[in-house]
């Protein structure tokens, strides 16, 4: 079967007091996929077909994103790490592989780290993890403005509202090493998403429970991850996550996928899949 004749349905569940929106296709070992900011699920769907050929692919909208719940609270990793092991008692999955992208990577170590005999493969994209070196040095580079900025609850939501479009594309076309890849079509899908109700508030307070975050992942850190680990970055982060693998897993990997920005799943679409199928198989 083509890639492009893989079923991939939209379902939702209650899972750890919130109702998921998620996609899922195929049959076999399951995977989770966890989106970024300020995406949803819907950035996954070219993985989620070609990895379907062989397993069962779960593409979860997190807490505050896409059409899943957005409370009030909730958005520290841990528990957002919680919704997703949730979900995944729902479905039936004792043991399953997870795949995090940006935020999703942040919310995947906790979720492999506190849910060990759950979690058999992990694999994060392109994203640094909170109170895990180099972290702390990287605050105040130029490249993440964007974590203070979003850490000043209802002045960014005041900036950004209304005003979604051009904040999606212009964060989106700044981090790519090809500003054409995610398509037009496709940053309007995501400013549509940001502008609906509660969602610029929930992906944004993802941003403000970074100290939390931190302070957690150090605990965790403490007691290495025994199961494969792989980091996957573009030019500038691919490099760095080396590191931050042998800091978190005995068996820690990390390789950089040349000619790519921060959009790694737009930019380099077949490059992360055969990546990631050779990982998972």
């Amino acid at each position: 079967m083509s890639n492009s004749q893989i079923q991939i349905d939209s379902r939702t569940m209650t899972a750890n007091g919130v109702r998921l929106h998620y996609l899922i296709a195929g049959s076999g070992d399951p995977v989770f996929l966890l989106h970024g900011w300020p995406l949803s699920a819907e950035m996954w769907r070219p993985v989620i077909a070609a990895l379907a050929q062989t397993r069962t692919v779960i593409a979860p909208d997190l807490r505050g994103a896409g059409y899943s719940d957005k409370p009030a609270a909730g958005y520290d990793k841990v528990t957002l790490s919680d919704d997703i092991h949730g979900l995944a008692e729902g479905l039936g999955f004792e043991r399953y592989s997870v795949v995090g992208y940006d935020i999703g990577g942040m919310v995947a170590y906790p979720l492999a780290a506190r849910h060990r005999d759950a979690v058999d493969r992990l694999a994060i994209i392109d994203v640094p993890l909170p109170g895990i070196a180099p972290w702390d040095a990287m605050q105040g580079a130029p490249a993440l403005w964007h974590f203070g900025f979003h850490a000043q609850r209802d002045i960014a939501e005041a900036l950004i509202s209304g005003r979604e479009r051009l904040y999606v594309e212009s964060f989106i076309r700044a981090r790519a090493f090809n500003p054409t890849a995610i398509t037009d079509d496709e940053i309007q899908t995501y400013a549509d998403m940001m502008a609906a109700p509660g969602c610029l508030r929930g992906g944004l307070e993802q941003y403000r429970t970074f100290a939390q975050d931190a302070e957690a992942n150090k605990e965790l850190a403490a007691r290495k991850l025994d199961i494969p680990t792989l980091g996957i970055g573009g030019d500038r982060l691919g490099p760095v996550l080396q590191g931050i693998m042998a800091a978190i897993a005995e068996n820690g990997s990390a390789v950089t996928i040349e000619n790519c920005g921060h959009w790694v799943i737009a930019e380099q679409t077949d490059a992360l899949i055969e990546k990631l199928t050779e990982f998972l198989s």
